[in-house]
């Protein structure tokens, strides 16, 4: 069976920047079922979000990894949800009797992230339309740049909510589900968001898949999990010659679960 590779699909090739040409023409509310991948066969609107999405080549990856946790049945937090790729495919890992909770305050990715959701009729998702970090209240959120790279900033252009972990404790604990897992992917924020939860940290201990944006956010995240308990290791483990200071996505254990 055909399977498309991410390589070919590069920029930086002529197979890539062929395959491309006929991308463009396709209308932007078309659905259609991701081709291959941990999602294949979920309903996505073309036009959401990069073409990668729909073609199952999105963070191959981080979807690899995700099928190596224990997920089923239990709770996961996807903060940084977007318009919900990785929402969607931890809502089929986790199963029937798991629950995924969502958090995008961007106003035109929860409107997709929401469609995606009513496309595929899934019933374990909950969202909350709110940026996470160290405190709640309200913030400038940056939109000028590519909605991917939405992000908190002072110089925002619009105001959003913004919870805490810890303020959202007692909720969590009312699903009565273990939380197994949390996806940070905030585009520079991920030091805010592990500020926010040390409470919760503390009676969870979840796996945590952490993207991060410059070797600064490296060295606060890292300091933040070692007063937690957590050790963080680069994502592709296995690459022993990788230069871990300009790594940008990581798995953070508690160090008793990684021993």
């Amino acid at each position: 069976m055909f399977q498309l590779n991410p390589n070919d699909f590069s920029k930086n090739t002529f197979l890539g920047q062929l395959i491309r040409i006929p991308l463009a023409l396709i209308p932007k509310n078309t659905v259609i079922p991701i081709l291959q991948g941990s999602a294949k066969g979920i309903k996505w609107i073309v036009g959401s979000g990069l073409h990668s999405m729909w073609m199952g080549l999105f963070e191959i990856d981080k979807q690899l990894i995700l099928q190596n946790f224990q997920l089923s049945g239990t709770t996961v937090v996807d903060i940084g949800a977007n318009v919900g790729f990785f929402t969607i495919l931890l809502s089929r890992l986790v199963g029937n009797t798991g629950f995924v909770i969502a958090f995008e305050p961007l106003t035109r990715d929860l409107e997709m992230l929401y469609r995606h959701i009513h496309l595929n009729n899934i019933k374990n998702v909950t969202v909350y339309g709110s940026a996470v970090a160290e405190k709640e209240g309200v913030m400038r959120f940056n939109t000028s740049m590519a909605y991917s790279q939405s992000h908190l900033s002072e110089t925002g252009d619009i105001e959003v909510q913004v919870v805490t972990l810890d303020s959202l404790l007692d909720n969590f604990k009312k699903l009565e589900r273990k939380v197994s897992l949390l996806k940070i992917d905030v585009e520079g924020a991920e030091d805010r968001v592990l500020e926010g939860g040390k409470n919760f940290f503390s009676y969870y201990r979840p796996v945590i898949l952490l993207a991060t944006h410059g070797e600064d956010k490296v060295s606060n995240c890292r300091q933040i999990l070692s007063t937690y308990g957590y050790s963080l290791m680069p994502l592709d483990k296995m690459r022993e010659n990788s230069n871990t200071t300009i790594c940008e996505e990581w798995i953070a254990e508690f160090k008793d679960a990684v021993a």
